[in-house]
């Protein structure tokens, strides 16, 4: 099983298209999607400063901004199904289509995910991929990863959240990273079932350590 998180900044790439339909013809059976926030995650953020709302509050706002651009990724590709808990998510899965997760009900039950914006959908994503048990988590960004030597130096960069390294040390597969335009990349990793051995794109995959 692998998950892809799609980010929000992806929401006016022409790229976004070609995505979605890897998803769900390389990666049916085997692909969980995860939405970013977007556009509507940076609205909560300036509703938040506007309004002085507490940090739980953005939260929920944020969950719901996630949900958002969700529908979005459902209208672009009907394909996609879908689902909002764990159980949800494996009978898609088995039924070999690819599930759209909806994170809202499974993480307002998570006690373990920080009410703040210490997490974003980076790792909403990586704690989703733990829950599956997920062999790869791939981020897909606007822009590949800068140079970096560790994960703490990607969360110093504000590439990554700042709950990503905490959510990594309980995550026992593959984390790596891959801009917008390198959609080739990510069908030869599904269609080998490999990461790449290059250093720029994975967060942490124990054969390269």
């Amino acid at each position: 099983m692998w998950v892809i998180k799609i980010g929000g900044s992806l929401q006016t790439s022409p790229h976004l298209g070609g995505w979605l339909k890897l998803s769900v013809h390389e990666g049916a059976g085997r692909v969980v999607i995860v939405p970013g926030g977007g556009n509507f995650a940076e609205r909560v953020r300036a509703t938040q400063v506007g309004l002085g709302i507490d940090d739980a509050t953005a939260h929920r706002l944020a969950l719901q901004a996630t949900e958002d651009y969700a529908i979005i990724l459902a209208g672009l590709e009907p394909r996609l199904v879908p689902a909002a808990t764990e159980t949800g998510i494996r009978k898609v899965l088995a039924a070999g289509q690819s599930p759209l997760w909806f994170a809202g009900e499974m993480v307002r039950q998570a006690p373990e995910v920080p009410q703040n914006w210490t997490v974003t959908s980076d790792s909403l994503a990586l704690w989703l991929a733990q829950r599956l048990d997920a062999e790869v988590l791939v981020l897909v960004k606007s822009v590949p990863p800068p140079q970096y030597k560790n994960v703490e130096e990607l969360t110093a960069s504000g590439y990554v959240d700042e709950a990503f390294p905490a959510f990594l040390r309980g995550f026992r597969g593959k984390v790596a990273c891959l801009g917008k335009d390198e959609i080739g990349a990510m069908a030869e990793w599904l269609r080998s079932g490999r990461l790449p051995k290059q250093k720029r794109l994975v967060i942490r995959d124990e054969a390269l350590a």
